[in-house]
């Protein structure tokens, strides 16, 4: 398929910058590590449900799968964002506006105390792109939250029953989903409050520690010189479809 034939999303995945694609799994991976900071909440509430639906204990096991399902997920949803843009770009168009005030709101308060601090107006042009900057960073990142989210139940369920969880799956959906309901809203409560702290946590995981693994790792196959140039004409591609569209 030639650059003119593929979908928007595709040309704009396909010409990220090592560090806009740093930052996506970034965003997964800090996504992952704070839904595993606050899980010591989920196995409980998952276990407390199955047992009020009659079954036996599975605290073990809800621990364990709790593990394979949050960092599992990140690839996954890494792979989604890579080879299918395009459905991301729809999850995106579906769920943006389920949480588009929450996060303007939030953008607007960082932006405003950034605007304040380095003597902008609220009417200012620099305190507006920045506004529309933080928001566009949240929310173009959603649906990977969400896959993130969804895979996550996946494999825990997949998890629990390869670990020996006899319990129907309907009530091992039950448990997870109730559990993964709490550690969501802390999350994506979190990000909408403090959206620009959350994406220099981002900026700062993938810099200091995704990048120079990604480089070492090409330096030792012998790779980097040949996907410097792969990815530059990538980008002069992608740059001049974009300018035909316009």
């Amino acid at each position: 398929m030639t650059d003119k034939e593929k979908p928007v999303p595709k040309i704009l995945e396909e010409s990220k910058t090592e560090q806009e694609k740093a930052a996506d799994v970034a965003y997964t991976l800090n996504h992952s590590l704070v839904c595993t900071a606050t899980d010591f909440i989920d196995p409980f509430v998952g276990n407390f449900i199955q047992k009020y639906l009659g079954n036996t204990s599975q605290l073990k096991n809800c621990w364990i799968a709790e593990v394979i399902g949050d960092f599992g997920a990140v690839p996954l949803t890494i792979g989604m964002q890579r080879f299918f843009p395009n459905v991301m770009a729809g999850v995106k168009k579906i769920i943006e506006p389920v949480f588009s005030e929450s996060f303007r709101k939030g953008a607007e308060k960082e932006a405003k105390s950034w605007a304040l601090h380095h003597g902008y107006s609220l009417d200012s042009q620099q305190y507006k792109k920045r506004v529309e900057r933080i928001y566009n960073y949240e929310t173009t990142h959603l649906p990977q939250a969400l896959m993130w989210t969804c895979s996550s139940i996946a494999l825990n369920i997949a998890s629990q029953k390869w670990l020996g969880n006899n319990n129907p799956v309907a009530h091992i959906f039950a448990g997870k989903i109730g559990g993964a309901a709490i550690t969501s809203a802390i999350t994506i409560g979190g990000r909408s409050i403090f959206p620009y702290k959350a994406e220099k946590w981002d900026k700062l995981v993938s810099e200091k520690l995704l990048l120079p693994i990604e480089e070492k790792t090409e330096q030792i196959l012998g790779l980097e010189e040949k996907h410097e140039k792969k990815w530059v004409k990538r980008v002069q591609n992608a740059n001049n479809e974009q300018l035909k569209r316009l």
